[in-house]
């Protein structure tokens, strides 16, 4: 069990808000951009702990005649208070070495202006949403790869239980 102020002092998760997504939609539509989505495979395994935290061995996988001893823990676990805010930091590390920039107000936003191009993302803790050119966010994606397994998953057609659907226009 976790104790606030003991076992951890922050708990934080990279949640895009949804005014944040809306006025980064309306920004792709006027520019005529594309809506990508990126999904990123176990992000909270990926971010290594900025403290040292130990565990007990898991029930069913013990070392026989070791049942008493603990694991140290090289990275972030799913149930772990504080894992969301380590994969927060190791993503805004990631992001500032690929030439991002994070929005000031909001921070599951990022943005990066290349050539008189931007890429914009918003981020819902391992789920991407780009908005850009296809050149852009194809560059971004392979990059991505260089740090994480990712998933593309294509256009955009569902982010927070809403449908989007582009028509183009005649």
């Amino acid at each position: 069990m976790h104790e606030q102020g003991i076992d951890y002092r922050e708990t934080f998760s990279l949640t895009a808000k949804l005014s944040a997504i809306r006025i980064i939609t309306a920004i792709a539509t006027h520019n005529d951009w594309e809506l990508k989505q990126t999904d990123i495979d176990s992000v909270y395994l990926n971010a290594p702990l900025s403290e040292m935290i130990y565990m007990c061995q898991p029930k069913g996988y013990e070392t026989p005649g070791k049942e008493q001893h603990v694991c140290l823990l090289q990275h972030a676990l799913y149930g772990l208070k504080h894992a969301g805010q380590e994969w927060y930091h190791l993503f805004c590390e990631v992001m500032c070495r690929l030439g991002f920039t994070r929005c000031q107000a909001k921070h599951a936003v990022f943005y990066r202006y290349q050539d008189h191009d931007a890429l914009v993302i918003a981020v819902d803790v391992d789920d991407l949403t780009m908005a850009g050119n296809t050149k852009m966010v194809l560059v971004f994606n392979n990059q991505l790869h260089e740090f994480f397994k990712i998933k593309d998953l294509g256009d955009l057609c569902w982010l927070l239980g809403i449908e989007v659907k582009r028509e183009c226009a005649k």
